[in-house]
């Protein structure tokens, strides 16, 4: 049955959710590749439910496997699936995405045009390709402004990987959808099993510390049968205090990047007693929190949107402090953990970029050297440098002009007033390149928002 290796093989851990995994095998038997070229491992984690007999019927119409073992969670999973894999390439997704038609082939075209692009840039090295998809969500149980919260969430994170020249960072990685090849997986140790929650983004780290490429394919889609309610997402914002101290612990340098930082930094008095009672007074505030989240049907049946969406992220707040006070017992650990900073010693790399020699010449210097931090002048008049960025993607070329504009916008036009160079016709030419790119740069981005 499993005569040669497929082009890709499909890794879909699931738990009791037969319903969600027939359909997406459903799916998954309609792509546009032809069937031999991918292969589906279902890894069933503790599974009690009918989902050994959902993967048995699909033997027919999918080069699909079933892996089972006990319940060790979704990342011990994905680590198990991708071991027995029979393809180079490694596409993780979960159980409740409805994958469309061209699923595959877009996951299989990405890493194929990062191969063709390796050939002519061998610098980039197409083994480090990261694919990420598009997960458009299907809220059919929610309802309302929850149900209009929830798609908001959902949409703004793929709405923020598509913007022109975003510089990906480690929170951008989504398990449910993404793809990359087996070596390059195995290389940085597949997904942290201590996680039950934020594993993707843990691997997400470790991913761009190997110099990954993360690249947003939208074409790579598949519908999100989201089925959270209110309850899931406060229990998820728990744990994702429990997990952020964890990424805290094991990356110290990131801790500026965690939710917590900008909560402790930014919060406002209610946001700050609502922490004092996670940390110092749980048994009260755990029932205040129940208490307070019987009031949201009634803000939003006479419809208060403002105060049913402040109620709703102080709730929010309060439960992921709660997680994060099973680790940092006390506030003034939780301040200790934010202050301390640990530098990892890795040697940084700042490269010098003139743009009097292009735009196109600054790029590819940028792709050819990966550069932590980068240091812009005009001929003889400084510009301005971006610093390192803990957790984000090194520097590319993509990413430059999109800084000029948001970031060096005023001092590059500044330098180009001032620089005597650009008397000389040549010069006068750059200049001109140089405006227009900038000008172009904002109008795709003040077209998102973001200007």
């Amino acid at each position: 049955m499993f005569s040669s290796a497929p082009r890709a093989s499909i890794i879909i851990p699931t738990h009791n959710r037969a319903d969600l995994l027939e359909n997406s095998l459903a799916a998954l038997s309609r792509q546009t590749c032809a069937r031999d070229e991918y292969e589906v491992l279902v890894v069933a984690d503790g599974c009690t439910d009918r989902t050994p007999q959902i993967v048995r019927d699909f033997e027919q119409r999918l080069l699909v496997r079933l892996i089972e073992q006990k319940a060790r969670g979704p990342a011990a999973s994905r680590n198990r699936g991708a071991a027995a894999a029979r393809s180079d390439l490694l596409i993780f997704m979960d159980d409740d995405i409805e994958a469309l038609p061209g699923f595959v082939e877009a996951h299989l075209n990405a890493h194929q045009d990062a191969h063709q692009t390796s050939l002519m840039s061998p610098h980039l090295g197409d083994q480090r390709q990261v694919a990420i998809g598009y997960l458009p969500p299907l809220l059919k149980i929610q309802q309302g402004y929850f149900k209009a919260e929830l798609r908001h969430w959902w949409e703004t994170i793929f709405q923020r990987m598509s913007e022109p020249g975003h510089r990906f960072q480690y929170t951008d990685l989504v398990s449910g959808n993404f793809s990359l090849r087996k070596d390059f997986f195995q290389y940085v140790g597949g997904f942290d099993v201590e996680y039950r929650c934020h594993e993707d983004f843990e691997l997400g780290i470790r991913l761009l510390g190997a110099g990954a490429r993360f690249e947003f394919v939208p074409q790579a889609a598949g519908y999100h049968h989201e089925k959270s309610d209110l309850q899931r997402v406060l229990q998820r914002k728990y744990e994702e205090g429990v997990a952020d101290v964890q990424i805290g612990q094991q990356y110290p340098d990131l801790r500026p990047t965690l939710l917590m930082a900008r909560l402790h930094q930014h919060s406002l008095l209610p946001s700050r007693i609502l922490k004092l009672l996670a940390f110092a007074w749980p048994a009260t505030g755990d029932p205040m929190a129940n208490y307070f989240m019987k009031w949201l049907p009634f803000l939003e049946k006479i419809r208060w949107y403002a105060m049913w969406q402040r109620l709703l992220y102080g709730l929010m707040g309060y439960w992921y402090w709660r997680g994060v006070s099973e680790s940092l017992s006390t506030l003034r650990a939780t301040r200790d953990f934010l202050a301390e900073r640990c530098r990892t010693g890795r040697p940084r790399l700042l490269l010098k970029i003139d743009l009097a020699e292009g735009i196109a010449a600054a790029e590819a210097m940028l792709d050819a050297y990966r550069p932590d931090e980068i240091s812009v002048r005009l001929n003889r008049s400084p510009v301005g440098s971006i610093r390192r960025q803990p957790g984000a993607e090194k520097l590319r070329g993509a990413h430059l002009r999109s800084i000029l504009v948001r970031d060096l916008q005023a001092p590059l036009l500044n330098a180009l007033a001032k620089d005597p160079d650009f008397a000389h016709p040549d010069a006068a030419e750059r200049l001109s390149e140089l405006c227009s790119e900038i000008l172009k740069t904002r109008k795709l981005q003040e077209a998102r928002g973001r200007v």
